[in-house]
């Protein structure tokens, strides 16, 4: 017992002697803000134009001319069109992207090259990880008279690929070299890898939730139907199968359900009638983890009861139910896909009153009001979140593994975290003014935050706006 009570001893001192390193590790960081003018605004910018490369190297704005609109990229002005919209830039390559709208037809001009397109409106642009290839899928605005004329088309580095009743969000292939998506046509579902249809899904005879149809122009199946790659090359897909809803790993079914939910995040969840009892999935919060073959996502158990939980790969990934599921929020998994943090709503001693707790590896901290913006580091063994509790004027504090690492806001954005986990950043409101803090330290800063806080190799890096200046300030971390 003594060489045992000697080894724990030993074991935590180590531990102490690591905390005490960390801390003073920290306190040599003297937090010093440097700013600089990164660019000057003309006076005829356009009000919410300005973007950022998310390396925040490059950046773009539109300007208004007499004659119709332009777009400035790292200072170089483009052709003048009707209108423009804000630029993105893809990852990595910091290639330009964005849309013209010019004697009523819509283009996309992809890295200065333009594309005409038969869009009816802007899409999301959907980019490889390299940066170097990308995808649209759109409604196009088809002459015929014919209900069931296929009108959906999907783009993939500028070529369209073809024309469906229907199409989900693409994914691409972790090597960038692969690009699959689901299409409908009208019977069953199927899986277009690389321009060619490779599976066809069939529905069965099994009861199941409808699939909705609430965009008069589409498409309408990203919303309920899902596929991701996964870091091995799999395919993580939802959609109708034999036995309902089902959830495949490449075209093995691994999961299915009775009802599939619609909407979340910013959209509304909408639930149907008859299947208030039935194993649900909630297909929002299907999440893949970015190095790790994993995926995760809410289900419901069938039964009365509402018994919600997390599965990663359709295994539970601890035993807490929850009575709900997180609408706007998603779980969270860290890249190894060895970690998962999720909000739960766990009955209280009060009848018909339940509360939020923030859920990592199983374990719960709270209780809480409101538990938003889990974030993990690279490996997963740090985690932050933010967390309102009380119903004062200043309910937010930000949390590092469970503790309390700020001081209280009324309002609060999501935090970002270093790789290594030794850096938390966030940017929150209180008394009507605006701070930006980077580990508990509030930084002093001139304008407006109209980009970031973010983790930049050594730095920590956000950009502001004060009149028609654009600062780009940062902190030296390492």
């Amino acid at each position: 017992m003594k060489n045992q009570s000697l080894i724990v001893i030993a074991n935590t001192s180590i531990l102490a002697f690591a905390s005490i390193f960390t801390m003073c590790c920290s306190s040599q960081i003297d937090y010093t803000v440097e700013s600089r003018l990164f660019f000057q605004l003309p006076e005829n910018y356009k009000d919410s134009s300005l973007s950022f490369s998310e390396d925040a190297v490059c950046y773009a704005y539109v300007v208004e001319e007499e004659e119709g609109e332009m777009v400035v990229v790292d200072g170089t002005a483009g052709e003048i069109f009707h209108r423009c919209s804000r630029v993105e830039f893809a990852p990595l390559t910091n290639r330009p992207f964005y849309w013209i709208l010019d004697s009523s037809k819509i283009s996309i001009v992809a890295n200065n090259q333009i594309i005409p397109t038969e869009f009816t409106n802007e899409r999301p642009i959907w980019f490889s990880p390299n940066g170097e290839r990308w995808a649209i899928v759109g409604y196009t605005n088809t002459k015929e008279e014919d209900d069931q004329v296929q009108s959906i088309a999907v783009l993939v580095d500028g070529k369209e690929v073809g024309r469906y009743f229907d199409a989900s969000d693409p994914t691409f292939s972790h090597d960038s070299k692969h690009c699959a998506f689901l299409t409908s046509n009208l019977i069953s579902k199927n899986l277009i890898v690389d321009g060619e249809a490779v599976y066809e899904f069939k529905p069965g005879q099994a009861e199941r939730s409808m699939e909705m149809t609430t965009f008069v122009q589409g498409p309408n199946m990203n919303m309920l139907n899902k596929v991701k790659y996964l870091s091995n090359g799999t395919l993580a897909i939802l959609t109708q199968g034999e036995d309902g809803w089902t959830v495949y790993l490449d075209m093995t079914p691994v999961r299915a359900y009775a009802q599939n939910i619609w909407g979340g995040g910013s959209y509304q969840v909408i639930t149907f009638s008859d299947f208030e009892s039935s194993a649900s999935i909630f297909s929002y919060s299907l999440t893949a983890a970015s190095d790790a073959p994993y995926a995760i996502w809410w289900e419901r158990l069938e039964g009365d009861e509402d018994r919600w939980r997390i599965v990663k790969n359709g295994e539970p990934v601890d035993d807490i139910l929850s009575v709900d599921y997180g609408s706007s929020r998603k779980p969270v998994i860290s890249a190894n896909g060895e970690h998962v943090g999720y909000p739960a709503f766990i009955a209280s001693s009060t009848p018909e009153i339940s509360d939020m707790y923030a859920v990592i590896d199983g374990k719960k901290h709270g209780p809480y009001d409101i538990v938003w913006g889990m974030a993990f580091s690279k490996r997963g063994t740090v985690y932050t979140y933010a967390a309102s509790q009380g119903e004062d004027a200043l309910p937010w504090l930000y949390y590092k593994n469970g503790e309390p690492i700020s001081e209280k806001y009324s309002s609060v954005y999501l935090p970002k975290i270093t790789d290594d986990g030794k850096h938390i950043a966030w940017k929150a409101e209180k008394d009507e003014q605006k701070y930006l803090a980077v580990d508990g330290h509030n930084l002093e800063f001139e304008g407006e935050i109209v980009w970031g806080p973010n983790f930049i190799k050594k730095e920590a890096v956000w950009i502001t706006q004060v009149g028609n200046e654009v600062l780009r300030n940062s902190v030296k971390l390492y």
